[in-house]
């Protein structure tokens, strides 16, 4: 019985801890104080336009990928965990930005090599907060961009 409960009760945790159940926001658990923290991140990011052209592309004779994403609300976002998806291999970069410089503007630039890494298939752009001095990842608010032209 109490195997059981024990599985089901990680279960429970597991399917919590997701950001797609529910539309629920992310929790991360603070290991010394055993606290639960959770990311208040509350509009999703999503890539800027203008004139109706996405402000995402990339560039492969100077080996580069440009972005600028953008919220609704200015919030401090202190760090972007961007995760590149190419045809033969994947990567993670994480851009930060300074602390208290609170944008609604996300702008940045990763090198990226088609011959290293093949065509360029999606990217994953994943906010860090700080939250009562914490940093929480959000994952429930992750953007994940698939159709990137050439700059």
């Amino acid at each position: 019985m109490r195997v059981v409960i024990a599985c089901l009760l990680a279960c429970l945790l597991m399917t919590s801890c997701n950001s797609g159940i529910f539309g629920r926001a992310v929790k991360d658990i603070d290991r010394t104080s055993n606290k639960q923290v959770v990311c208040i991140l509350q509009e999703p990011l999503k890539v800027s336009e203008i004139s109706g052209i996405p402000q995402i592309c990339i560039d492969p004779e100077q080996k580069m990928i440009r972005f600028s994403l953008e919220k609704e609300f200015a919030s401090d976002i202190e760090k972007l965990h961007i995760t590149i998806h190419g045809q033969k291999n994947n990567f993670t970069e994480i851009i930060e930005y300074a602390h208290g410089d609170i944008r609604i503007l996300l702008k940045g630039e990763i090198s990226y090599d088609t011959e290293k890494y093949g065509n360029l298939r999606r990217i994953s752009f994943i906010p860090e907060i700080s939250q009562d001095n914490q940093s929480v990842i959000c994952r429930g608010k992750e953007l994940l961009v698939v159709d990137i032209d050439k700059c």
